[in-house]
């Protein structure tokens, strides 16, 4: 049973990226005890098949790059797959800022486009709620709005 669990696992892992915990949550499919998915999880750490720092960098890449998700929400679901604090750290330290607020500048502006409402100060705080949704910090929403929302005050 090991060694069908171990051959599934390294199938997984070839496949596409995945990290400890994914592997894990996997692994508790097979009948083993936990030293013996400790010992899968190790030689697959050890033959790089599964690398946390290397998975947490492209799930930042795709996320803020595909998806549009600002570094606090990010930051949120890598802490959810238990990623460490400093691996998390120099994932999101790849994200160029200038990058990701042209990207939330750009989603506000279509976001804006879709608001049917006529107050000036409901449209502003929708955008707002929108940005902070993303995974944005609220000072990066408010200088990334579009012009003729961020001068209705």
């Amino acid at each position: 049973m090991r060694t069908k669990a171990l051959n599934s696992m390294a199938d997984y892992c070839s496949k596409a990226e995945h990290c400890t915990d994914d592997v894990r949550k996997r692994l508790a499919k097979f009948d083993l005890t936990n030293e013996e998915r400790n010992d899968i999880v190790e030689w697959l750490t050890k033959e790089r098949f599964i690398d946390d720092c290397r998975y947490a960098k492209l799930y930042a890449r795709e996320k803020a790059r595909f998806n549009g998700w600002g570094p606090q929400k990010i930051r949120f679901q890598l802490i959810h797959k238990h990623i460490s604090n400093d691996i998390i750290n120099e994932a999101l330290a790849e994200l160029t800022p200038e990058v990701c607020s042209d990207r939330l500048c750009s989603m506000l502006a279509n976001k804006a486009r879709s608001i049917k409402d006529d107050d000036p100060w409901k449209r502003r705080n929708k955008l707002i709620r929108f940005g902070l949704s993303r995974g944005f910090d609220y000072d990066t929403v408010l200088k990334s709005l579009p012009e003729d929302i961020a001068s209705e005050d």
